[in-house]
């Protein structure tokens, strides 16, 4: 069972960041939303591509694995 302290951490968090994206969507202006700047950091280099690539997919395994490929590496 998760700890309540870190469950609303967080939700606040995650709200934080809907609320923030929001803002930049409703602004209208280019370069302020988080795929904006996701898409930015791409063009930068091919490396870049590699880490994220990396990230997402241990991202995907840590969620969808219920921890378990953690527990083996671990």
């Amino acid at each position: 069972m998760p700890d309540w302290v870190f469950t609303l951490g967080w939700v606040v968090i995650l709200g934080a960041l809907g609320v923030w994206e929001l803002w930049a969507i409703l602004r209208k202006k280019r370069g302020d939303t988080l795929s904006e700047h996701t898409w930015w950091l791409l063009r930068k280099s091919p490396v870049i591509w590699f880490v994220a690539l990396g990230f997402f997919g241990w991202l995907i395994v840590h969620f969808f694995a219920f921890g378990a490929f953690d527990r083996w590496l671990w």
